[in-house]
């Protein structure tokens, strides 16, 4: 149950190494009868835990196994019946054992075990029920999530392993605080990022309600989180996901997601393969899931008093405009998406800068209405040109007791005042 020749490449020391070789290993797994791919799942399940004498195997090995384990339950899909070759029996434990390596005290299998769970679940929807998210989260989760200990799917009230309560586990990875001594910043970053891009990829083909929900919770959660510029955009890449599945999210993003980082597509044969696979899919009964997110992300998000909870916001409107294009509902909201973008170029941060004037040009682009097109520049070309400052799109009312601060951020030193710091409306 082993393809022992190229084994050597899985386990190398060279990080992109072992994930090309891992991807090469799993297409080859999955051509193999049933029969034979299930005992090379069997044979990879073994290096990932512990032996017999309570000893893990070297972390490469560890890592190599993972990410082959993923490209296999990738690969091995009928063609015909959209379904998993590998039994359902199989595919559910080697999915617990994914999702209970997200606490895993390495961030190498960290990111590792939520890349294999992403690619176990974009080709095939998971054969897992999708169960619900709980009502209210008990206060003992809350404090593990607050407290950064690594729940893991054994988080819920459900009894048995769903599709719900492996995003909920991703979900606490994906919102990792940064202030672990015992990893680097940028280590902590890795796994988020890789955490935030497996939810987007279980929504490519997993479509329930429910899931779509879990995964929404899950990314809109990181809006008011200081991350890096990447991290934002890995969540705007996952909501595009869930926005437009597999038939309307970008053929270069689900390329992008589904070979190894290290992969170079320079004649562009992925990306037509992507495009190929994506056209042979179902699209979604509504258009609810795009409605929602577009709603969400440009009444809610894009109008928040603080500039932290926008720095997200702006990513998240240019990934849904550049991989969700042909949707209908955002040639629809064309107009709606240039009006944010203008409105962002006028805010302080030059990065915010940046992705608007990113964004303005997308716009254009992406439009497929000649006469829309026309309008979008008259209209933009009249507001840079009157000098006159953007108007602000439609903001919710703001709550007194809303933080727009961090705690210690504005500080207070007055002898009318006292000291303290600022962090509310209320109090500034």
């Amino acid at each position: 149950g082993r393809l022992p020749w190229l084994e050597n490449f899985v386990f190398s020391t060279n990080s992109d190494t072992r994930e090309l070789a891992a991807c090469i290993y799993g297409e080859l797994a999955a051509s193999m009868e049933a029969s034979a791919a299930e005992a090379v799942v069997q044979g990879l399940t073994k290096l990932i835990g512990k032996d017999e004498h309570g000893k893990e195997a070297a972390l490469e090995k560890r890592q190599g196994s993972i990410l082959a384990l993923g490209y296999v339950l990738s690969h091995a899909v009928e063609q015909v019946t959209n379904s998993h070759r590998i039994s359902k029996e199989t595919l559910s434990s080697v999915l617990l054992l994914l999702t209970l390596a997200l606490s895993d005290r390495r961030a190498e299998i960290v990111s590792a075990a939520a890349r294999a769970i992403g690619l176990t679940g974009v080709h095939s929807a998971l054969p897992l029920p999708p169960g619900k998210m709980p009502a209210v989260v008990s206060p003992a989760v809350a404090a593990d999530v607050e407290g950064d200990k690594g729940v893991t799917a054994m988080d819920t009230e459900e009894d048995e392993l769903t599709v719900v309560r492996i995003i909920r586990a991703l979900g606490t990875v994906v919102n990792k605080k940064s202030d672990d001594k015992d990893k680097s910043s940028e280590t902590v970053w890795k796994e988020a990022e890789d955490a935030a891009h497996a939810v987007g990829m279980l929504a490519v083909s997993n479509r329930s309600a429910a899931v779509l929900a879990a995964c929404t919770e899950v990314l809109y959660s990181t809006a008011g989180l200081k991350r890096t510029e990447e991290y934002h955009f890995c969540v705007g890449e996952a909501l595009a996901c869930c926005a437009g599945g597999r038939v309307l999210t970008s053929p270069q993003l689900l390329s992008q997601l589904r070979l190894p980082p290290a992969y170079q597509d320079s004649g562009s044969d992925a990306e037509r393969a992507s495009a190929a696979w994506s056209a042979a899919g179902t699209a979604d009964v509504t258009n609810e899931a795009m409605v929602g997110i577009l709603d969400h992300v440009m009444n809610e998000v894009l109008t928040d008093g603080k500039p932290l909870v926008r720095a997200a916001g702006a990513p998240w409107l240019l990934c849904l405009l550049r991989y969700n294009s042909e949707h209908p509902d955002v040639q629809s909201r064309i107009a709606t998406f240039q009006e944010h973008f203008a409105y962002l170029l006028q805010e302080r941060g030059e990065y915010l800068q940046e992705v608007a004037s990113k964004g303005l040009g997308l716009c254009y682009d992406m439009c497929t209405d000649d006469a829309v097109k026309d309008e979008l520049v008259a209209t933009l070309a009249k507001a840079l040109m009157s000098g006159a400052a953007m108007s602000q799109p439609k903001r919710q009312k703001t709550d007194e007791n809303e933080q727009i601060f961090d705690e210690g951020e504005m500080k207070i030193d007055d002898k009318a005042l006292g000291e303290g710091s600022l962090t509310t409306y209320k109090e500034l």
